[in-house]
C-alpha cells in the first residue's frame, strides 16, 4: 500500500462471475468530487486509543478484548 506524497488512486469496481464490469464505486480513484482532493491540498488530523486486555481463566480458554477510540478532522484547501 501506498502511504507517501501523490499516492496513486485505486479503482474500486464490481464484477461479476464473469469477471465483466458491472458497477463502479470510485470514478478513476475518486469516490465523489469536491473541492480540495483533485485540485488542491487536504490537511488531516487523526488522534487514535486503542487499549486491549487478555484474560485466562483456565489453561484452554483465553479471552482477548480491545475497544478503539478514533477521531479523524480534515481542512481542505483549493
Amino acid at each position: 500500500m501506498d502511504v507517501t506524497n501523490q499516492a496513486h488512486l485505486v479503482d474500486v469496481a464490481a464484477v461479476n462471475a464473469a469477471g465483466q464490469i458491472v458497477g463502479h464505486l470510485t470514478d478513476n480513484g475518486v469516490v465523489q468530487y469536491d473541492t480540495g482532493y483533485a485540485s488542491g491540498t487536504v490537511n488531516i488530523k487523526s488522534n487514535s486509543v486503542y487499549l486491549n486486555d487478555q484474560y485466562q481463566p483456565i489453561d484452554p480458554l483465553r479471552l482477548d478484548a480491545g475497544v478503539r477510540f478514533e477521531k479523524v478532522g480534515y481542512k481542505s484547501v483549493v
